[in-house]
């Protein structure tokens, strides 16, 4: 049990201001909720990270998402891995990380945290029976802000979100391409040239870029 006296370290690649997307999102709401019960969490990113940090000097360690983190600090699977009290908060696929990192990574685990069951499944199917303390806690989102309007409906496929080839941006293209006769519609943004310039070239994709959180029920 985890008590308010404790110190919790929050390791995460970004904040919602600096990667408005779902990871970052999940973490503000839930670091919010944490701190409105009284526990004393601290988030550290890319941009906060010192030289100095020893994460054991830390009762409870969180990890989100940590590719970035990882890139700069070489070591960091390894101190992850023998810290005491490591729960991890699984957002994406994973892909990122070595065979050998990602077992120390989750061998570490007094608690691994998925999003659903299918997410579970998809990570031992790609990855083997390696996570322990496994628990599925659905993301804090509020869907009930997605609901129908009875408004028309255009006959589209909405792609959204920040595009990336770890997260299966170069298949949604493929699929684009070889479905010519059906319309797609990209609402997201991404730092890579090659995929700004697919989506503002494939004739049946139209390009919204990035749209503001509170727009997205309505598209």
């Amino acid at each position: 049990m985890i008590n308010v006296n404790q110190k919790i370290l929050w390791l995460a690649d970004h904040d919602l201001d600096q990667a408005p997307g779902g990871a970052q999102r999940s973490d503000s709401i839930i670091i919010s909720q944490g701190k409105l019960l009284g526990f004393n969490i601290l988030k550290v990113t890319c941009k906060t990270i010192s030289k100095d940090l020893n994460i054991h000097d830390y009762d409870i360690l969180v990890t989100s998402n940590i590719h970035v983190l990882h890139l700069i600090r070489k070591n960091l699977i390894d101190e992850i891995s023998k810290h005491k009290h490591h729960i991890r908060l699984e957002h994406d696929s994973n892909e990122h990380l070595s065979t050998e990192d990602r077992i120390k990574l989750f061998n570490s685990c007094v608690k691994t945290i998925f999003l659903s069951d299918f997410h579970v499944s998809f990570f031992k199917q790609r990855y083997g029976e390696i996570f322990k303390n496994v628990e599925i806690i659905y993301d804090p989102i509020d869907f009930h802000n997605f609901r129908n309007l009875n408004l028309e409906r255009e006959n589209k496929i909405l792609y959204s979100g920040y595009m990336h080839p770890l997260k299966g941006t170069y298949d949604f293209f493929d699929f684009a391409l070889n479905n010519p006769q059906q319309k797609f519609v990209v609402a997201g943004w991404t730092s890579h040239a090659t995929i700004n310039h697919l989506c503002q070239s494939i004739e049946n994709v139209e390009y919204l870029g990035q749209i503001p959180y509170e727009k997205m029920p309505e598209i």
